[in-house]
């Protein structure tokens, strides 16, 4: 498949992604497929790949940073459903 995110068309957000998300949650999904799934060894995979953390600004990936970015990309997604609503 292309483009395996085309199917999630009923799905909506409150905010575009950047591009930095798009690569971390691609990079993330690629990781995860391939059966990795423990913060250390996800960590540095991201690391190993050099994707930039979208909110740090940097590749020095470890599960600290690994963790706050999963967290703060929720915060700021929950933050935009609160304000715009979803699909808005």
């Amino acid at each position: 498949m292309r483009d395996p995110w085309s199917r999630l068309k009923t799905q909506s957000l409150a905010r575009e992604l950047t591009a930095d998300e798009i690569a971390f949650a691609q990079a993330l999904e690629e990781i995860f497929m391939s059966g990795v799934a423990d913060f250390d060894d996800v960590a540095r995979r991201l690391a190993d790949n050099g994707v930039v953390a979208p909110i740090a600004r940097h590749s020095l990936w470890d599960p600290a940073l690994l963790e706050a970015e999963l967290s703060a990309a929720n915060r700021s997604l929950d933050q935009a459903y609160a304000r715009y609503g979803i699909g808005a």
